[in-house]
């Protein structure tokens, strides 16, 4: 089986890393990969990416840094489909949905099977409805990431999509073992953190996606992040938050740090090209997201074996596993702030409890499970097999 994935660049971002954590597991089933890059391999964390790509002998097109929405990056897809002829072709992202659609007319007599997953809740965001929902009558198959992205979509679409949709949960790629004390003392050496300190981790880009973008408006809510880390530890310089991520919101972030008085006790890291020195040195993980798909930075920090405190909405509810996690209602800084002291208050029993159900999470969320499911996917698709997930 041939499946040609394709996706708007390799960079630091969830869908990225899930993208070639797929591609490397599908390889190891004996599927053969390509990937296609539409805007090219950007900075550290894409170069990454792309060589945990290369290492598991997958073909990267595409890899100079360029504009995504060009005639030159579609004739280049449209060679690719013409030359290789995949079984499958897979989009991710909305702009290599398009893509993908504009260039599957062009190669004659093609029986590539047209498949797409969908990442997030927000289907529509600032794109065009029409546009949207014609995709929907043009993708054969269309994964959605979770329960709550595939009931979204169908609130979208407002009847039966034409698509066939199914949903398969996104695997992420995860430490195999809690870091030890050794480690954690290390990861807080390099970012210049005392052992006394409580550390609260924060993984998230800094978007301002559409025109006119702040904090308020943004999937992440560092807003509600820095304003409740006020609230709970504001003054105290016991207390650290470490961000990682950037984007165009950052210095507005960075400005709200100060005017909160939180400046010194907040370290805005930037992009990162790994997660793990940030977990590591970490007590507890916050996610506050106003929306999502299936958050991988929550798997990650699980096997980490962090405490978490994020929003209580369906897309994070349903990763929950018993008492580590506190969940506090989108945009209520009164409650986030609670149930960050309440984790520091209590912070050995969350922790003990945070470690035992680490495992939990590599085994329900394992890679090559997800892997498998797509490897199924596909040859329903196909017409192999007669299931699907």
């Amino acid at each position: 089986m041939k499946v040609l994935q394709v996706l708007p660049s390799l960079n630091a971002g969830g869908a990225e890393s899930f993208v070639t954590n797929l591609g490397v597991s599908l390889a190891g089933l004996g599927v053969d990969i390509r990937v296609f890059v539409m805007a090219g391999v950007r900075r550290e964390r894409g170069q990454i990416l792309l060589t945990r790509l290369r290492e598991a002998g997958i073909d990267v097109l595409g890899v100079k840094e360029r504009k995504p929405a060009s005639l030159g990056n579609l004739m280049k897809l449209t060679s690719l489909l013409r030359s290789w002829r995949p079984d499958i072709v897979h989009a991710h992202l909305h702009g290599s949905q398009v893509a993908c659609v504009l260039a599957r007319w062009l190669p004659p007599g093609s029986r590539t099977r047209y498949v797409r997953t969908l990442h997030s809740t927000d289907i529509c965001g600032y794109r065009s409805p029409r546009i949207v929902r014609l995709l929907d009558r043009l993708y054969e198959w269309t994964i959605a990431c979770s329960p709550s992205v595939a009931d979204a979509y169908l609130d979208f679409i407002g009847k039966k999509p034409r698509t066939k949709l199914v949903t398969i949960p996104n695997g992420a790629g995860m430490l195999d073992s809690v870091p030890n004390a050794d480690e954690r003392l290390h990861a807080r050496r390099i970012l210049g953190i005392s052992e006394q300190t409580f550390v609260v981790a924060h993984i998230g880009r800094m978007l301002g996606s559409a025109i006119g973008a702040t904090l308020e408006s943004e999937p992440k809510a560092q807003d509600i992040l820095l304003r409740s880390f006020a609230k709970a530890f504001g003054g105290d310089p016991r207390c650290v938050l470490v961000l990682v991520g950037d984007g165009p919101l950052r210095p507005e972030a960075e400005r709200l740090a100060q005017s909160l008085g939180t400046g010194e006790q907040v370290r805005f890291l930037g992009e990162q090209p790994e997660p793990w020195p940030a977990l590591r040195a970490a007590d507890l993980f916050c996610l506050p997201s106003r929306y999502e798909g299936l958050p991988l930075v929550l798997l990650e920090a699980a096997s980490c074996g962090l405490p978490v405190v994020a929003s209580d909405i369906p897309e994070i509810r349903s990763l929950r596993l018993g008492d580590p996690w506190l969940l506090a209602p989108v945009d209520d800084v009164s409650r986030f702030a609670d149930a960050l002291l309440t984790v520091r208050a209590d912070l050995p029993r969350f922790a003990l409890r945070a470690r035992a159900a680490a495992q939990g999470f590599r085994d329900k969320f394992s890679m090559r499970t997800c892997a498998e499911q797509y490897k199924q996917t596909y040859e329903s698709a196909l017409g192999r097999s007669e299931g699907s997930p």
